[in-house]
């Protein structure tokens, strides 16, 4: 895991990100500018964005050629224009694969963009229609996500400033065609709608505290923001190759928990392999989603750095909105990545990196939390302490790694025996600690017994062969005779276990004693209890 210093600079990073987009697109808003004057202020900001880094803006004009229009934020003359046919292999590549690195070796790329190095061409769009490109010399891998966010706003308000011109000569040519206007009028503040709304998205993503939160945002936001009919997202299990239902909105039932196989489903698998948006468009056929039957769907992948962490699967009424969805999905899984890494630090704090158990920490925490409920509600809470008898002969005869072993298949027997709500710790050693809410000590040394025959019962296989290993258990109650502290609980614990060791070992004592030690197979030996004393073979 990283540590503090590295979280705090990929948050940073992120946050900068942010605030970069922001202030960019919405220093570009003007879409009463017309479409040079905005290439050159969209020119001008992604310059002040990379200093020195050469950067251009490329228009389509008519249907047959591309025009150089802004170069490192300034305008090019219209004598000294450079253009390329629009199947110049070149646009033909960036078009069909949207984001192309071209190496700087090829006469044909150093020709054509000078004085870039090694360009990276970024197409701007408006849905399916290509409007122009961005082409900036290599960047860092992190920026690209930044650069085709601000080249997808771009596209969208190329689109929107074309609109308001033509919008504009209407009125002023007929006049009287007051209906078309107004839904042109409708069709801009939609636009900005949509600007605004991505931009208070991105504050509500910044606000979440966990992964659950940021897609239910999603969901949320695509449906009553964005005009999707119905919505759904899942997060990957990056281990167990499915994917998890997390939140719907719009009318998909039995998403939330819903476990999904991706590689069984040809299209979803297809979007997360390739990191690209799929959709009905090209992929006819409905698509299921556990009860669910989608006909106008698109796929989402919510893309982190390296790996897809997730999807949002949503049925559409019109195509027009694609881009800021798919904006929307790109701003959530940034801050989505942060999210998962820190809930993944969290947890490997709590858990011991040997046997996957909780660790001495967290057992404490949770013991004082326990104490504390069963104390003021006035219910049992039962304590199990349990040590691998003779476990340093396994590390001497045998060597440590095989006594890890030894010590990661007593920790999943004991797990797999213990309920939920239980608590289980490796709490130092060969020394495992288990926590059992609602449990007297009746019960209590009932599940210790069944952790014993577990260990004890069946060798456990290594790399030196089948291993004959045994444990011995102490357990204790509260409410119990004398046990009226945590401190106090866990001696007697702790006295059991040295019982159980002084007795023979492989069985279970507990205290306040109700009946005897259990033996593995030999006869019950009385013990004093005032006699423990705490020792660990």
């Amino acid at each position: 895991m990283p540590d503090n210093l590295t979280e705090l600079a990929t948050y940073k990073e992120i946050y900068e990100q942010l605030v970069t987009l922001k202030h960019t697109v919405y220093s570009c808003t003007d879409i009463s500018s017309d479409p040079e004057s905005l290439a050159i202020l969209f020119s001008q900001k992604i310059a002040l964005i990379k200093g020195n880094t050469p950067n251009a803006l490329w228009l389509i004009e008519g249907t047959t050629r591309a025009v150089e229009i802004a170069l490192n934020g300034n305008s090019v003359s219209v004598g000294r224009r450079r253009e390329l046919p629009l199947e110049h292999e070149v646009l033909r590549c960036v078009f069909e694969e949207q984001t192309v690195m071209w190496p700087a070796n090829l006469n044909s790329v150093r020709e054509v963009f000078v004085p870039f190095q090694s360009p990276v061409l970024f197409p701007i769009k408006s849905g399916r229609t290509v409007l122009g490109f961005l082409v900036i010399d290599l960047v860092r891998p992190n920026e690209a996500d930044l650069l085709q966010s601000i080249a997808h706003f771009a596209g969208l308000i190329f689109a929107a400033g074309r609109l308001y011109h033509e919008a504009e000569a209407q009125r002023k040519e007929l006049e009287e065609q007051k209906k078309l206007l107004s839904s042109t009028a409708e069709l801009l503040l939609t636009q900005h709608g949509l600007m605004v709304s991505l931009h208070n998205a991105a504050l509500d993503f910044a606000k979440a505290n966990d992964p659950t939160q940021v897609l239910h945002l999603v969901t949320e936001l695509l449906v009553t923001e964005f005009g999707a009919g119905r919505a759904a997202a899942f997060l990957l299990s990056q281990d167990s190759q499915e994917m998890i239902g997390v939140s719907e909105k719009g009318g998909p039932k039995g998403i939330e928990g819903l476990k999904l196989p991706w590689k069984k489903e040809a299209r979803i698998g297809q979007a997360i392999k390739s990191k690209r948006i799929l959709g009905y468009m090209d992929h006819p056929g409905a698509l299921v989603l556990g009860p669910n039957e989608l006909t106008n769907w698109i796929i989402f992948p919510a893309k982190g750095r390296e790996n897809v962490l997730g999807v949002a699967i949503v049925e559409i009424k019109t195509e027009d909105n694609l881009d800021p969805m798919a904006i929307l999905v790109h701003n959530a899984s940034m801050m989505l990545e942060t999210l998962l890494m820190l809930e993944m630090q969290k947890r490997l704090s709590i858990l011991d990196s040997l046997t996957g158990l909780h660790n001495h920490r967290y057992f404490v925490e949770r013991f004082h939390v326990e104490f504390s409920r069963a104390k003021r509600y006035l219910t049992h809470l039962t304590l199990i302490v349990a040590d691998l008898d003779f476990f340093k002969q396994v590390n001497d005869a045998h060597g440590h790694a095989v006594g890890d072993q030894v010590l990661k298949e007593v920790a999943g027997r004991m797990q797999d025996k213990l309920r939920d709500s239980d608590i289980i710790a490796r709490y130092g050693g060969e020394e495992f600690v288990a926590l059992l809410p609602e449990t007297d000590i009746e019960s209590g040394r009932a599940v210790a017994e069944k952790l014993r025959r577990a260990i004890c019962e069946t060798l456990i296989e290594s790399d030196a062969g089948s291993l004959h290993i045994s444990i011995s258990i102490g357990v204790t109650s509260y409410p119990g005779e004398g046990v009226e502290s945590r401190d106090v609980m866990f001696k007697k614990a702790d006295q059991a276990l040295y019982l159980a060791k002084e007795s023979g070992r492989n069985r279970v004592v507990a205290l306040p004693a109700l009946t005897r030690p259990t033996p593995g197979d030999e006869p019950n030996q009385e013990v004093d209890p005032s006699t423990a004393r705490r020792i660990l073979p």
